[in-house]
């Protein structure tokens, strides 16, 4: 279903974090004080869109009992009919979504966001003009999610400097015939620890909206390689929605090739 990013309040506070993330990372300091001022304005515990966040966040849960998760969803929907005045609740969206244009830009609503799904259906189903039938398939996708379980990771202990360096050098070593774009991505995976992958998350959302940019006005002579340009972009557009994984990392790297390829 189509779902309006902007109206998502869930998600509108994930485009801060990751925005504050790679301010962070990239020593932006004026972006740092933007996003932290966005923070406290419209997310600190007397705002509607904390209250609303709050509501929205009892619902990332796992491992739950089929029976407790129907009953989690039909106490929070309630809580937030009782609570959450919708008028109110646009006029401030609409503020935070004006200010973010405004202090940082509109392509910072191209965020890619990891749990974009699983915040989209949440919101939706809060939704008092969502039709009956489309809530109820909302729903039991959310049933699914919260007795699913949860991930658990094995924990990665950290490389010392030196293996970290002989890693970096048999790497380049290895890999030395891959373009540049390609080995600073798998230098990127093989350096991240699975377990905080925030770093990585911000970089491929970098890289992918490179790839898109120089493939937004490519044409070529080739019939066929147009077609294949088109169905990569379609492919682009959609990792947004698509967990961090060695397959897509894998799909990544082809996709630098043919970028390549076609840029020379």
């Amino acid at each position: 279903m189509n779902h309006n990013k902007k109206r998502n309040t869930g998600i509108l506070f994930e485009i801060l974090v990751q925005a504050f993330s790679t301010a962070v990372i990239k020593k932006d300091e004026t972006k740092i004080a933007h996003i932290t001022s966005l923070l406290k304005e419209f997310f600190n515990p007397r705002t509607i869109l904390k209250k609303e966040l709050k509501i929205l966040q009892s619902l990332n849960e796992y491992d739950m009992d089929e029976k407790d998760a129907k009953r989690l969803i039909k106490e929070t929907r309630k809580l937030y009919l009782d609570e959450i005045d919708q008028e109110r609740l646009f006029n401030e969206q609409t503020r935070l979504i004006t200010k973010i244009n405004q202090l940082l830009s509109k392509s910072a609503f191209s965020t890619f966001i990891p749990n974009y799904k699983s915040l989209a259906t949440i919101g939706q189903i809060f939704d008092t003009k969502m039709p009956i039938k489309k809530r109820i398939m909302l729903e039991n996708n959310l049933i699914k999610k919260l007795t699913a379980k949860s991930c658990k990771c094995d924990e990665l202990k950290p490389l010392t400097k030196l293996e970290f360096h002989s890693l970096v050098k048999g790497f380049n070593e290895k890999y030395q015939h891959l373009h540049e774009s390609q080995r600073s991505l798998l230098q990127k995976y093989i350096s991240t620890s699975h377990t905080n992958d925030s770093e990585l998350k911000l970089y491929l959302n970098e890289e992918v909206g490179r790839l898109k940019e120089s493939l937004k006005d490519c044409k070529v002579e080739n019939e066929e390689l147009q077609t294949k340009i088109e169905e990569v972009k379609i492919v682009l557009d959609d990792y947004r929605k698509k967990p961090i994984t060695e397959e897509l990392i894998t799909q990544t790297l082809h996709i630098q090739s043919l970028v390549e390829e076609i840029s020379s």
